[in-house]
């Protein structure tokens, strides 16, 4: 008796699994049906909210904050500039366009712009501290284009340097002129002209802004490594060429171990840092 008991209770409960899972699938495919309803509503309402969202007319730009002191630039001028590249509204509005637009404007040398909730843009700026002009050289040796650049705010710069150069070429040009003109400016020196021929020669025109009127002389670089030859450059004359800038008119720096001087009584004067 207790043997037949002991066996019919798998029985009984194998039964119960089975009518349980068939009424888990059952209640799980009645309620599909359901849950797609339930997916597409909510797909349509993201729709609709994303729509309504980007839609022009709604959330739109109300006001333009200019932040950052503008001593050289009029901030009407700023505000004029970023309205017209203004397109689409809070959330749709494209940011680094309106940066871009007005990084163009001579003078106006770094640019940051944010949104402010609900209807602000804010746009803080960063004047220049000079501009430089460059020409980029056609085929044929003439000006093809020119432009003004913007010049970073580490120094007031008294000259409008002119940058020339091939096409494509124009970063190179400006970081070369930039980190040159660390390295001569303490010396009393302005570079007033940076030109890169198409056969990547160098070639500065520099002007003593601490000397008399007529401290004015060319430096022929070459081709390889202008800055290093520039720092060359600047020990040799804190060394043996200061006293002597009127008088120069030439410094060939394309030697390998010193550079010639051409002065500008026309003698010749070959100084090798070795000698120095």
């Amino acid at each position: 008796m207790r043997k037949q008991f002991t066996a019919e209770i798998p029985s009984v409960f194998t039964l119960s699994l089975g009518h349980s899972g068939r009424s888990s699938r059952s209640s799980l495919l009645s309620s599909m049906p359901a849950v797609i309803v339930l997916t597409v509503l909510l797909l349509l309402f993201f729709v609709l909210l994303i729509d309504q969202i980007f839609r022009p007319g709604y959330f739109t730009i109300e006001k333009i904050h200019i932040e950052g002191r503008q001593q050289r630039i009029d901030p009407r001028v700023i505000e004029r500039a970023a309205w017209r590249h203004v397109n689409g509204n809070y959330f749709s509005v494209d940011l680094s366009t309106i940066e871009k637009h007005l990084k163009e404007i001579p003078g106006l040398y770094a640019v940051a712009i944010r949104r402010v909730w609900p209807s602000t843009l804010n746009i803080s700026v960063t004047e220049s501290a000079g501009l430089a002009k460059w020409s980029t050289l056609a085929s044929d040796l003439s000006l093809a284009t020119t432009k003004l650049v913007n010049l970073p705010p580490h120094r007031m710069f008294s000259l409008v340097p002119e940058l020339l150069g091939p096409d494509r070429s124009f970063q190179m040009v400006l970081n070369t002129y930039l980190e040159a003109d660390q390295r001569l400016w303490p010396l009393g020196l302005d570079i007033t002209k940076v030109h890169l021929t198409r056969s990547e020669d160098w070639m500065f025109n520099i002007q003593g802004s601490q000397f008399s009127a007529s401290s004015s002389f060319f430096l022929v670089v070459g081709r390889d490594d202008p800055i290093t030859k520039i720092d060359d450059f600047v020990d040799v004359f804190e060394f043996a060429l200061r006293s002597q800038v009127d008088s120069i008119e030439l410094i060939d720096l394309r030697y390998p171990n010193g550079l010639a001087v051409r002065w500008k009584s026309f003698e010749d004067d070959n100084l090798s840092q070795n000698d120095l």
